[in-house]
């Protein structure tokens, strides 16, 4: 295959929603302002961050580890990044996990010893690509986590760059899948992070088994498990196995098979997938009530620490910039108009009234779609962390509302672990 063909092989490879999303968040200013900068700080220290590692970990060669070295250089070869200067490292952390870092001069990926251990070589050599993936797709230019740490953002951005992290990893997983050359070594990888690292016969890894574990989920609603940063591991296998059927993946093994997905379906599986859990989407079932449950328990979760007397009125007659900060997100996320129009009516009620009108709210809302009701909970903790705080009072009355509608709270937890 020459090289040409494998350029546009690789490209057909970026998932269509991480691209598109990707473009659209950096065509706003602010946070293109920011990404840049982030980017630029990042370049300038990314030698002394070489010159740490080299400190404490080991570094991956063909003297020091031979063998995982030539799988380095097969993933730059297939990926066509051979281009840029590696610096591959192990450091000698236990947890499941590897990281990469583009400058757009070098490429700079760790690899976790425990990592290492779990995985065989070809399960070894997607999480490999995986990581060269992010390299692969420009995913540098856009530091989410920077941004959102650095950057005020009104909420309907913040909810945009969680998602767009998430549609990332599908990318980056495409990625792997070109290195391995195999969905088998695809499909364990997931698995065995997804369950720590777990080996037979504590755990199948039946191919056909698994593919019917993921056919038998798709039917169930698990969208509070899928606001991980990284999707859950059987909506990823699900993403990879479709992949694995396609034209695209397909031209680059040169397999004859029956029945090829094409693109567009395969990344409209996967759309359909995340739609599940994807705040920007908006759904047409969200009515009056349930529009209400998401203003009425923002709005209780972000008075949290200007309130003492539960009988007083909610009206705040001389609101700090941290209030002032959240109304605006809070207008941001539900409307100008409601929002105004439910601070005049909080003039009338007391703090105590609130609490019974999100119980009575959350009797119906609690009958909606899982993904519909993660959406308002992620919605109300963006809100409640745009003054870039949240108070133990606040993170108690989040908990609170989110057990009234039957989200677990370690959901809250996950969310706040990407703001904070």
């Amino acid at each position: 295959m020459s090289v040409k063909a494998k350029k546009i092989t690789v490209d057909s490879c970026h998932y269509s929603g991480d691209k598109s999303l990707h473009k659209e968040l950096l065509k706003d200013k602010k946070i293109k302002e920011a990404a840049e900068n982030l980017v630029s700080q990042f370049r300038s220290t990314s030698n002394h961050r070489v010159y740490e590692l080299l400190g404490h970990s080991l570094q991956i060669n063909k003297q020091s580890s031979p063998h995982i070295f030539s799988m380095f250089e097969d993933c730059q070869k297939i990926l066509n990044l051979e281009k840029y200067p590696l610096n591959a490292f192990i450091n000698s952390s236990q947890e499941l996990n590897a990281s990469c870092v583009f400058d757009e001069k070098e490429i700079t990926i760790e690899l976790n010893s425990g990592i290492i251990k779990a995985l065989s070589d070809g399960e070894l050599k997607f999480v490999i690509g995986h990581e060269f993936g992010h390299a692969l797709f420009n995913h540098h230019s856009l530091p989410a986590y920077g941004i959102y740490r650095n950057v005020s953002l009104p909420p309907s951005k913040a909810l945009k760059l969680m998602s767009w992290s998430r549609q990332a990893e599908i990318s980056a997983d495409r990625a792997g899948l070109l290195c391995c050359e195999n969905i088998e070594y695809a499909a364990r990888a997931l698995i065995k992070m997804s369950c720590g690292g777990l080996e037979e016969p504590y755990v199948s890894f039946d191919h056909k088994d698994f593919e019917n574990q993921v056919i038998n989920r798709r039917g169930v609603d698990k969208s509070d498990e899928m606001y991980f940063t990284h999707p859950l591991s059987p909506l990823r296998v699900s993403a990879i196995l479709d992949f694995w059927k396609s034209k695209a993946m397909s031209a680059i093994n040169g397999f004859n098979k029956k029945d090829l997905l094409t693109n567009a379906k395969v990344d409209e599986n996967i759309a359909k997938v995340l739609s599940k859990m994807d705040p920007i989407v908006k759904t047409k079932k969200e009515g009056k009530t349930k529009n209400n449950f998401t203003l009425f328990a923002a709005y209780y979760v972000l008075i949290q620490d200007n309130i003492s007397n539960t009988s007083s009125p909610l009206a705040i007659d001389h609101p700090d910039k941290a209030y002032k900060k959240e109304i605006e997100s809070l207008r941001d996320v539900c409307g100008k108009d409601p929002v105004d129009d439910f601070i005049e009516y909080c003039k009338k009620i007391n703090l105590d009234e609130l609490t019974k009108e999100i119980q009575n709210a959350s009797i119906e809302f609690k009958k909606s779609k899982k993904g519909i009701k993660c959406s308002a909970i992620e919605k109300i903790v963006t809100v409640a962390r745009a003054d870039g705080e949240l108070s133990s009072k606040e993170k108690n009355a989040l908990y609170h509302v989110t057990s009234l509608i039957g989200i677990k709270n370690e959901f809250v937890d996950q969310i706040l672990k990407f703001l904070d």
